[in-house]
């Protein structure tokens, strides 16, 4: 988490795929660098079609990511 937080953002592009644009960035701290997926996303709409599906009171935030993250942590899934 330290390293993500602090390393240098060396290089960044907008992925292709995903439909809320997130960001791979590369980041270096000293000699290690990382790959990275960046996202800004913060969005809530009642109703979203995407992929053939319709989703309803639709709500999508990077903060889902973090919750993953360490919901993963938790359970020790490495």
């Amino acid at each position: 988490m330290a390293f993500l937080r602090e390393a240098e953002v060396v290089e960044r592009r907008e992925l292709s795929e995903g439909i809320n644009r997130p960001l791979k960035v590369r980041l270096r701290q000293g000699a290690v660098e990382a790959h990275a997926v960046f996202r800004t996303v913060d969005v809530k709409v009642p109703r979203k079609e995407a992929h053939g599906r319709v989703y309803l009171d639709f709500h999508d935030n990077y903060l889902h990511e973090c919750a993953a993250y360490e919901m993963s942590r938790l359970l020790g899934l490495d």
